[in-house]
C-alpha cells in the first residue's frame, strides 16, 4: 500500500476543520440558557478559527496546483438540532480531543513536507487552545452556561 500524498493529508485536515461540530452548529445553533452569552461566543470563535484554517489550507493546496476537498458533515450531526449547549459540551470536548490526536497523526505523516507539516502543527496548537476553551466552560458552573445554575446534576464527559 502506498502512503498518502501531502495533498491527501492536507485535504483530510481541511475536511476535519471544515466539517467540524462547531462549524455545523453555526447553522444549527444549540439552545443557550439566558445569561450564557459567553458560551455562545466561545463556540462561534472556535468555528471562525476553523474557518480560517480551512482558508489557509485550501490556499496552500490551490497554490500547489491541486484541488481541495470540502467534505460532508457526518450524518450523526443531524441529531444535534434543538439540543442545549450544556448537553453538547461534553460531546464537543470529546470530539476536540479526538481531533487533536488525528491532527498529530497527520503532522507525523508529513515528515518529508516541512511547510505542510508546520501548517498542520499550527492547527494542532489551535485545536489544543479550543479544547482548553471548552474545558473552561465546563469548569465554570453558572457563569457561562456550561453547567446548570439550579444545582441539577451535570452531564459528565466520558
Amino acid at each position: 500500500m502506498t502512503s498518502p500524498s501531502t495533498i491527501d493529508i492536507l485535504n483530510r485536515v481541511l475536511v476535519v476543520h471544515n466539517r467540524s461540530l462547531p462549524r455545523y452548529l453555526l447553522d444549527a445553533a444549540p439552545y443557550f440558557k439566558y445569561g450564557t452569552e459567553h458560551a455562545a461566543e466561545v463556540l462561534e470563535a472556535v468555528a471562525r478559527d476553523q474557518e480560517q484554517v480551512v482558508d489557509r489550507i485550501g490556499a496552500f493546496i490551490s497554490d500547489s496546483g491541486k484541488d481541495f476537498q470540502l467534505g460532508e458533515y457526518p450524518m450523526p450531526f443531524t441529531g444535534y438540532h434543538d439540543v442545549s449547549f450544556e448537553w453538547l459540551l461534553p460531546l464537543l470536548i470529546d470530539r476536540q480531543q479526538r481531533m487533536i490526536v488525528y491532527l498529530q497523526h497527520c503532522a507525523e505523516q508529513l515528515q518529508l513536507a516541512p511547510m505542510a507539516k508546520a501548517l498542520v502543527e499550527e492547527t494542532v496548537g489551535l485545536a489544543k487552545g479550543h479544547l482548553e476553551m471548552f474545558e473552561e466552560l465546563q469548569r465554570s458552573p453558572g457563569s457561562n452556561g456550561a453547567a446548570p445554575s439550579s444545582g441539577a446534576p451535570t452531564i459528565a464527559a466520558h
